[in-house]
């Protein structure tokens, strides 16, 4: 082989190689380098063709690895693709289901709401009911005690006036024989309603002492204010004109009134009060006249 033939070779060799390097040869060209291997042609041309031929494969071995890397990418790309899937499905659920669960709670809690607003406001009823008397609506005993003794608290420590009325339905007794129990409440239920007319103030409290007796509280109230409460009181019953043809003083049903005033101190109580009143309304009654009003500032 002449010189000529080793120059053809070296430039086919070189284009190959540019080829190669360039990524743009075929299958021919890859048999054309292995040829010069195997071939006796000169020691130069052997040694590149067979350094070239191994960078190719080594070149090749990388591609064929790099593609497998890639597929291996794509398909954990897939998984990915699809765990994500997967993942979004079950958050959708269990988005659904928190939201189903949160629908249920708060329907739960408004339930429960409703439940505790009707306690509440049975429990204001029956709180109601038990300071209220039945047939009057006015303040019961219960209730008059209570405050009362709060009222008689408040004014030792303020030492201001303190007055209380207690009032009774004259010959009640016999307006009952007369007329029957039935027209006797509806008779107390109109006095009621013309005591708890008279207070004026939100602190002032009409209540139903007990059978026919009712009782006036006016929290800082002196002797001129109380009688004239009192003859407010004793005039409205009266402009009732209910008949009681049985009573003793007069054509139509009246009231006695018996009031007393004072400035609670250490050495008195509401007991005294209450007496006082208590003793006032027997003058009233019995020395009087029934049909009017009596006071005590203080016992003797």
């Amino acid at each position: 082989m002449d010189d000529n033939d080793d120059l053809t070779n070296l430039k086919t060799l070189i284009e190959l190689c540019s080829a190669i390097a360039s990524g743009k040869y075929g299958k021919a060209d890859v048999d054309t380098l292995f040829e010069f291997t195997k071939e006796e042609r000169h020691p130069l041309i052997a040694e590149l063709s067979e350094s070239i031929g191994f960078m190719l494969v080594k070149i090749e071995g990388r591609e064929l690895a790099l593609e497998m890397r890639i597929q291996e990418l794509q398909q954990a790309n897939e998984k990915i693709d699809e765990y994500s899937k997967t993942l979004k499905l079950r958050v959708e659920e269990r988005t659904e289901e928190l939201r189903r669960k949160n629908k249920a709670l708060t329907l739960e809690i408004e339930k429960k709401e409703e439940i505790q607003k009707a306690l509440e406001m049975a429990n204001e009823k029956l709180i109601l009911i038990s300071n209220q008397d039945g047939l009057t609506g006015l303040a019961n005993r219960r209730r008059f005690d209570d405050y009362l003794n709060r009222e008689w608290s408040a004014h030792k420590r303020i030492k201001k006036e303190f007055a209380l009325i207690l009032c009774d339905v004259d010959h009640f007794k016999y307006y009952n024989d007369t007329y029957g129990h039935r027209a006797g409440d509806d008779c107390l239920k109109r006095i009621a309603r013309a005591l708890g007319g008279c207070m004026r103030r939100p602190r002032d409290m009409a209540a139903r002492y007990g059978g026919e007796e009712f009782a006036a509280i006016l929290p800082e109230t002196g002797l001129d204010g109380a009688l004239q409460m009192a003859e407010n009181i004793r005039s409205r019953v009266e402009a009732l004109n209910i008949l009681h043809e049985s009573s003793k003083i007069c054509d139509h049903v009246t009231i006695s009134l018996g009031v007393s005033v004072v400035t609670p101190t250490l050495d008195l109580t509401e007991k005294d009060l209450i007496e006082m009143a208590d003793l006032s309304l027997y003058e009233a009654k019995e020395t009087g006249g029934r049909n009017c009003v009596k006071f005590k500032l203080n016992l003797d």
